[in-house]
């Protein structure tokens, strides 16, 4: 399966999983309900949680924990989003292509809403169906390292070697951001573009240039793919998505 097919494949996951969850936009209080939706489902890629569910993949195929833990992933980061906008940090009007959630909502219930998310995510990684089972190491790593794997029963070893991956990749990802405010346009990033430059912002390009930015980002995938090397076929999508990470155009 080529990396596009299963991205879309696991956002459509995802995305199925996020829907059951979240109450309707119309159940009280609705405005906030509408509010936590409008940030949720802006067209998200879900590259968070498609993480979390390859690496549980690259250990022991599918499970049911997977979805419930992935998704709090994209809870914390679309609360993420909704604060970075406001005016207090870094008063972005558009995410995604679209008005940020306090052009709509305004500052308080954008507040409202991004907390409102990030205490859904807390409330559905301490489920007790969700760590049954484990033991209570695991059960507390199960809740720090979503994005390693910890919920797909892996060796210490194991974890040790997607935990090392995650931090290259998550590097990688940001270098990536940053290159991509220099050179993207708001068509492409669905955002208005250079706006760290114009704000001051000291960014991997600003001391690097765009060239050695880039260099170090595909140095980070080098590196992330290395930690791999123990894994099978089954962590084949994590390698892809890797690359992916540092070649994408938004």
């Amino acid at each position: 399966m080529d990396i596009k097919t299963y991205l879309e494949q696991k956002r459509q996951e995802v995305d199925r999983f996020l829907g059951s969850i979240m109450p309707a936009e119309d159940a009280p209080p609705a405005r906030l309900h509408k509010a936590m939706r409008y940030s949720l489902f802006a067209g998200g890629k879900r590259v968070r949680p498609i993480l979390a569910i390859a690496a549980c993949e690259a250990i022991c195929g599918t499970s049911p924990l997977i979805p419930p833990l992935a998704s709090t992933l994209e809870l914390i980061h679309t609360y993420s989003l909704i604060h970075d906008d406001l005016p207090a940090m870094d008063n972005d009007d558009y995410r995604r292509g679209k008005l940020t959630n306090h052009k709509v909502f305004g500052e308080a219930m954008a507040i409202l809403a991004g907390d409102a998310l990030l205490t859904m995510a807390f409330d559905l990684a301490s489920r007790p169906e969700l760590v049954n089972g484990l033991e209570p190491r695991a059960q507390v790593r199960v809740i720090q390292e979503l994005a390693a794997g910890s919920g797909g029963g892996a060796t210490d070893r194991q974890l040790d070697r997607l935990t090392a991956f995650a931090e290259d990749i998550g590097l990688a990802f940001q270098i990536a951001d940053d290159v991509l405010n220099v050179v993207g346009t708001r068509e492409e990033l669905g955002k208005d573009a250079n706006t760290d430059a114009s704000r001051g912002k000291k960014t991997y390009p600003t001391f690097f240039g765009v060239d050695g930015a880039r260099k170090l980002a595909e140095e980070r995938v080098a590196s992330a793919i290395a930690h791999l090397k123990d894994f099978d076929r089954k962590a084949d999508p994590l390698r892809d998505l890797a690359r992916y990470i540092a070649a994408r155009k938004n």
